[in-house]
């Protein structure tokens, strides 16, 4: 929704403004991650057996900044780690976004996730979803605009 109104307000635009934005106007991203389910785990939404499961309105959770704390699923007793959060460097780190409470998966930082989807077909072939943090003010004074991360 938002992309499209970002979209529809640039096409319309007679100009560019020659000003800077006020950092009020605009939000930057950068993704941290890319999560995956580990290729030896099970995953079902709702019900089911499975090592991992999620609510059936995960994508709820899409580009909506979730707290550290927040309930990312439902976990069945073992030790398999369900997700893998793969870093640009190709570093493992799930250890870092995510603890096991009890039979909670939460989050262990506060992010936000993006292109989250329910497709299991996806979730297998691809993944289950971007992690992005929110850049800070302080580095956005070396982002411009236009530039490569995400607005909103």
């Amino acid at each position: 929704m938002h992309a499209a109104e970002l979209l529809e307000a640039a096409l319309n635009l007679d100009h560019f403004p020659a000003h800077p934005l006020p950092s009020r106007d605009f939000d930057l991203y950068h993704t941290v991650g890319v999560v995956k389910v580990a290729r030896d785990a099970t995953f079902a939404f709702d019900a089911g057996e499975a090592d991992l499961r999620f609510a059936r309105t995960l994508e709820q959770m899409n580009f909506r900044d979730l707290p550290a704390g927040t309930v990312f699923a439902e976990l069945a007793t073992g030790n398999v780690r369900p997700l893998d959060v793969w870093g640009e460097d190709d570093r493992q780190l799930a250890d870092d976004y995510f603890e096991r409470r009890g039979a909670q998966l939460r989050l262990k930082r506060a992010v936000t996730p993006s292109m989250l989807t329910v497709d299991e077909r996806a979730i297998r072939q691809d993944c289950l979803c971007y992690f992005m943090e929110r850049l800070e003010r302080l580095e956005r004074s070396s982002v411009s605009a236009a530039g490569g991360a995400a607005t909103r």
